[in-house]
């Protein structure tokens, strides 16, 4: 209903459609996605649905920001970078990852390494990075651990591969989910049932494997 009469960017997976926004939209994000895109994200995340939050926090974030940047004298460029600064610093602050937002922000959405962009993300990460430590969360969402193996020439060359072959499958399941959307946009039903159709497949899916019923949370 949200996606239907609210606005039809939720349905979206996130990432891909602040991209949108940056490279066709001058950096613009309707006002009613920083409401509704969290809301929606809560009740089917809430809810048991298989979704992950990485997607809802960067559109979340990215909307502030091109929302503080289109209230106020900010040129197209620099609403870019507050929409950066906006999602990262949400990544930041569910996921105690400052490093990866950073990154993250500089490949997907700034497009760019230069002073002007860096700095600014670097202040919105250190700043919801302290008030995620002031707050009681003092380590990231997923901790990888002590790592006891020791690193040496050996394991760069086993770490090469695996990456590489890791990159490679990515690539085809992404083929596979784009695909998988295509076919949904040729059935002869309205959009508003196509979750009920995915979430039968997942259905029968988690009935054999039950782990594909989340993410792993």
């Amino acid at each position: 209903l949200m996606a239907r009469y609210g606005s039809h960017a939720i349905r979206g997976h996130g990432i891909p459609e602040v991209m949108e926004n940056i490279l066709t939209k001058e950096s613009k994000i309707p006002r009613r996605m920083t409401i509704l895109k969290p809301l929606s994200a809560a009740i089917a995340i809430g809810s048991g649905g298989p979704f992950g939050a990485e997607g809802p926090i960067i559109a979340t974030g990215s909307s502030v920001g091109s929302w503080i940047g289109r209230h106020f004298y900010f040129t197209e460029y620099e609403r870019k970078i507050l929409l950066a600064m906006g999602a990262a610093a949400g990544m930041t602050a569910i996921f105690g990852t400052p490093i990866a937002a950073v990154f993250i922000c500089i490949e997907l959405l700034l497009f760019e390494f230069s002073g002007t962009s860096f700095i600014p993300v670097i202040i919105a990460v250190s700043t919801a990075y302290s008030i995620r430590l002031a707050t009681g969360h003092t380590t990231a969402e997923f901790p990888i651990g002590e790592i006891h193996e020791s690193i040496n020439g050996w394991n760069s060359l086993f770490y090469f591969a695996a990456g590489a072959i890791t990159g490679a499958v990515s690539c085809v399941v992404s083929k596979i989910v784009f695909y998988v959307e295509d076919k949904f946009e040729h059935l002869p039903i309205h959009w508003m049932w196509w979750p009920m159709i995915g979430g039968l497949a997942v259905g029968v899916i988690g009935y054999y494997d039950p782990r594909t019923l989340g993410v792993g949370y």
